[in-house]
């Protein structure tokens, strides 16, 4: 299959990407899901990003990342329909994720968090961009904020 990712901050998005995207957080289960919608609910966005791989015309997967520190900077996480999971989609939209961001975002952050229980989503993607798994790396983080 063939797959396009588009590459958005969220202050771009259109309405009708927002109502898509919206649609497929509530798939999830947990606090993710509302702190995500809260996002695309938030009328200024800033140092908000998204990554939506696309097959045709319908978005199947879509990650989201923060870089603002009001906006619980560092924060990662995606989403991925059902019946598309287990095809490398989520892999697939946090690099586009994270590539993307570093060229846009001067403050973009060292240390990232997610949800509990999802480290083999993420822990490999952020190792192969050479960033800091918060979870994993806390005492490193609270050292280096303690300088």
């Amino acid at each position: 299959m063939n797959y396009s990712i588009t590459f958005k901050p969220l202050a771009e998005l259109t309405p009708e990407e927002k109502k898509v995207l919206f649609g497929l957080t509530c798939i999830q289960e947990g606090h993710t899901r509302s702190v995500f919608q809260q996002w695309l609910r938030h009328s200024n966005p800033k140092g908000m990003y998204t990554a939506m791989v696309n097959l045709g015309e319908e978005t199947v997967a879509w990650a989201a990342a923060s870089t603002h520190e009001l906006w619980q900077e560092g924060k990662i996480g995606v989403f991925v329909k059902p019946e598309y999971r287990k095809k490398g989609l989520a892999h697939l939209a946090l690099d586009s994720l994270l590539t993307e961001t570093k060229k846009h975002e001067e403050r973009f952050p060292k240390y990232w968090h997610y949800n509990r229980g999802l480290e083999r989503v993420f822990r490999p993607i952020l190792d192969q961009h050479g960033l800091k798994d918060l979870s994993r790396d806390y005492e490193e983080y609270n050292r280096q904020m303690g300088q």
